[in-house]
């Protein structure tokens, strides 16, 4: 019954898609009225359809229908309820379900919500985003969810992948392809505006919306992914240029140019080029990063699958978007109505920050897929691993933080040195108080951050409260918490037994030992840490070491945490030893809090009513008693 329905609901989207591809086409043959109508229909129509497949799947997963395959691969009896649903995007068919789910719900608001736009431009940008989704709906039809068992129905499943289970798993991949959608849905934007040939004033500012809000989630989903490997993965770390993070990280960094152009091309409007440009290279860095979790040709906690012949189809799909993207610029290029000819002393700075944004994001393109292109070209193996992006990806983000800096204080060079030199003597003192050393890496880094968040927080008194600013404020806190934590890390492997203690920045930490445990598919050994400082009890941590005796005897590393505002304390069980010992790892990480806090911030600065309050946050951030008077009043709002 369940894989009936489902291959059905699958179907339908897709013949659905089908049709929304080539509606503009059609229209030429139909009223205005009735193709608008018809889109709409349409649009509703996939969603629909692909929202209902997701649905049963979840419903199948949660009831325990082992008459499918995929539930019967992906769970079991005991599995909590929370883990058998999240685990419905758990395997690759899954989690391309709901990819695609995402994709149409996001057509279908979109629809909803630009009734105001040329009707043309909404119908191309659907058409185009339907058949981006085409691609990956095709490969549902031919490999659904929805298979059922052939010989007999099992009475258990074998399971949920245990590092898989995580609360993490039920956020962070939702919001990751929210944004990763978001980018579709601007793409289409941008080659439906150069297939109309409309000017670039009548688009620029409905894609900046669409991308801003892309550029949340995708935030969003990445802070997320970063801190359920930090707590999940038992190592310490937040980042480890593992390939599956790099793939979101690339069409973040490019999503991020791209908003850049966005806010030159309202001034300027050569930067039409460069939008057009920089959305198809987004487009395409959103579909390798879907390539390299999907293939399998690279070694990745992420990775779904390992079917070279998939991956080869979506490097297919690949090579198709980026040519139809850029032969579309080539042959229908941006219509340039009033631009002006020259770059003021402020839109250099926006360039600059942009090209650094890129060679950033080439830099990363790089390191990430020249092993798999050497394995490919039987040229040897390789390894590229943090060294090579410390090296190469750290310089350039601090040079586009001092270009982001200096042109938040105006360009004023006498201004910038003042301003340097405070924060250069601020960040001096301040590292060497958390790392005990003067590490000048970390002092550049510190510095830069001050002075984008002192120069955030004074166009916050000037200007008010807009979404630009208030990401700038979030960025900088980030560099801080990345660069205090990254740099002023105390770490401690040892072994210990019960009753042992072991001190480490200004903390001790005593073993009491480990208690065995009985979870709903798992056998734990639960530790207890005390934790004091200065004689006074700070708390208590409690890792634990897992065995999943149903998925291989797999063994997984919980890590503990005691989070407070100035560090995080951190433990991690390694193995046991026969004499009752353990391996113990100890961190005590500085200002990580930052890192997650400035993640917030960012993904806040794209949400809509932050850009709203004007008045208000003249009248609160003003040191002037009658800001609401009439002659003081610039924002048109009553007070």
């Amino acid at each position: 019954m369940a894989s009936t329905a489902g291959y059905l609901l699958l179907t339908s989207a897709f013949g659905v898609s089908i049709l929304l591809t080539l509606l503009p086409a059609g229209s030429r043959w139909m009223s205005e009225a009735t193709t608008r109508r018809l889109t709409g229909v349409l649009a509703i129509g996939q969603f629909l359809g692909l929202a209902g497949a997701l649905s049963l799947l979840i419903y199948s997963m949660a009831t325990l229908d082992f008459s499918l395959e995929y539930v019967v691969k992906n769970t079991s009896i005991n599995l909590p309820m929370l883990y058998r649903i999240t685990g419905t995007w758990g395997g690759h068919e899954g989690s391309l379900l709901l990819w695609t789910s995402t994709l149409a719900g996001w057509s279908f608001l979109f629809w909803l919500g630009s009734s105001h736009m040329n009707q043309q431009l909404r119908r191309i940008t659907l058409s185009i985003t339907a058949a981006v989704s085409l691609g990956f709906q095709a490969l549902l039809v031919l490999s659904p969810p929805f298979r059922a068992m052939k010989f007999y129905i099992p009475e258990d499943g074998q399971g949920l992948n245990p590092m898989l289970q995580d609360a993490g798993l039920g956020i962070h991949p939702p919001t990751l392809y929210i944004g990763y959608a978001g980018i579709s849905i601007v793409f289409a934007m941008v080659m439906a505006a150069l297939i109309l040939r409309l000017p670039v004033r009548e688009w620029v500012r409905e894609m900046q919306r669409t991308a801003v809000t892309a550029w949340g989630w995708l935030t969003l989903g990445i802070a997320l992914g970063s801190w359920w490997a930090y707590l999940e993965l038992g190592w310490g770390g937040w980042w480890f240029w593992d390939p599956a993070e790099n793939a979101s990280l690339m069409p973040w960094l490019s999503l991020s140019a791209l908003l850049h152009a966005g806010i030159l091309a309202k001034r300027n409007r050569k930067a039409a080029h460069t939008i057009a440009g920089l959305a198809t290279a987004t487009q395409a860095l959103m579909l390798i990063g879907m390539f390299i979790v999907r293939s399998g040709i690279m070694s990745s906690v992420h990775s779904f699958t390992s079917d070279p012949t998939l991956g080869m189809t979506i490097i297919t799909f690949i090579v198709l978007t980026t040519a139809c993207g850029y032969m579309t610029q080539v042959l229908r290029p941006p219509v340039e109505n009033q631009a002006t000819s020259r770059y003021s002393r402020a839109d250099m700075m926006i360039v600059a920050a942009i090209i650094f944004l890129v060679l950033a994001c080439a830099t990363v393109l790089l390191g990430t897929m020249y092993p798999f292109v050497l394995e490919v070209l039987d040229l040897g193996k390789i390894s590229v691993g943090p060294a090579y992006f410390n090296t190469f990806f750290v310089p350039l983000t601090l040079i586009t933080g001092a270009v982001l800096a200096y042109s938040s204080l105006r360009g004023d060079l006498k201004q910038a040195l003042t301003a340097f030199l405070g924060a250069g003597l601020l960040a001096g003192s301040s590292v060497y108080t958390v790392i005990g050393e003067l590490d000048w890496l970390a002092i550049t880094s510190v510095t830069i951050a001050l002075v984008i968040l002192v120069a955030a927080i004074r166009e916050l008194r000037f200007f008010g409260i807009r979404g630009g600013t208030v990401a700038h404020i979030g960025l900088a806190l980030t560099l801080l918490g990345g660069t205090l934590s990254e740099r002023g890390t105390d770490i401690m492997e040892l072994r210990m037994w019960p009753g042992d203690s072991a001190d480490l920045g200004g903390y001790s930490f005593e073993f009491s030992g480990t208690t065995p445990v009985i979870g709903p598919n798992y056998f734990s050994d639960f530790g207890f840490f005390d934790v004091t400082k200065d004689d006074e009890v700070v708390g208590v941590i409690n890792p634990e070491k897992r065995l999943y005796p149903q998925f291989g005897q797999q063994v997984m590393t919980e890590a503990g945490n005691l989070p407070e505002l100035n560090n995080d304390l951190y433990v991690a069980l390694g193995e046991p030893f026969n004499d009752g010992s353990w391996a113990v790892r100890l961190r005590v990480i500085p200002f990580i809090s930052l890192l997650w806090l400035g993640s917030l911030i960012m993904t806040f600065s794209c949400c809509r009513f932050v850009k709203r309050p004007m008045s208000i946050s003249k009248m609160l951030l003003s040191y002037q008693p009658n800001t609401f008077c009439a002659h003081n009043n610039k924002s048109g709002e009553q007070a």
